[in-house]
This record gives C-alpha cells, sequence and structure tokens, in this order.
C-alpha cells in the first residue's frame, strides 16, 4: 500500500494503527500484508529487467548489509539476513540501484 506511512519503515502493524489513528480506516493486518506481498508479486518483472541490465556490464559495485528479519509466527527471536545492494556505475547512463 502506498501512503506517507511507508517513509517512516514501519512494520505493517504499526501502519494499520497509524492508519486507524490518523485517518480513521481500519485495515486488518492480514490485509495489509497481503497488499504488500501482491505489490511486492508487481515488481517482480522490473526487479528482473533491473538485474537483467546490471549483470550485463563489466563492473558491479555491491556490499553485504546484515539485517534483523521477523519471524512468521512473531513469537520467536529474529533471524539474521543479507541484503546485497549492487550498484552499476555507467557514464552514459548514470547509476542503476538494484
Amino acid at each position: 500500500m502506498a501512503h506517507p506511512y511507508n517513509g517512516d519503515h514501519c512494520p505493517a502493524y504499526c501502519q494499520c494503527s497509524i492508519l486507524e489513528s490518523d485517518a480513521g480506516i481500519e485495515i486488518s493486518r492480514a490485509t495489509m500484508r497481503g497488499w504488500i506481498m501482491q505489490v511486492g508479486c508487481l515488481l517482480i518483472p522490473v526487479a528482473d529487467a533491473m538485474r537483467s541490465e546490471l549483470l550485463a556490464e563489466n563492473y558491479i559495485q555491491a556490499d553485504e548489509t546484515p539485517i534483523d528479519v521477523q519471524t512468521h509466527d512473531g513469537h520467536r527471536r529474529n533471524h539474521r539476513a543479507n541484503l546485497w545492494p549492487t550498484e552499476l556505475r555507467v557514464e552514459r547512463r548514470g547509476s542503476i540501484l538494484a
């Protein structure tokens, strides 16, 4: 769901609470998570196109960033995962971040 609260990097349950208190809109956490997953699925072709363009070049810059990821049930301890942001610098096109 695209709304101003995403800029605060809030989890879905916080966004639901904020929407209810600020705008009087009541959305269940399950609905919010479903929308987020649907948008993620719709963005797969965009990510694939970015990956193809990135891998077609000779030089790629990357960084391994550790993050904590919440478990599905939310009751167990978070686990460690990694993000690998990559950057491609090409003079004719500027910078592509994937």
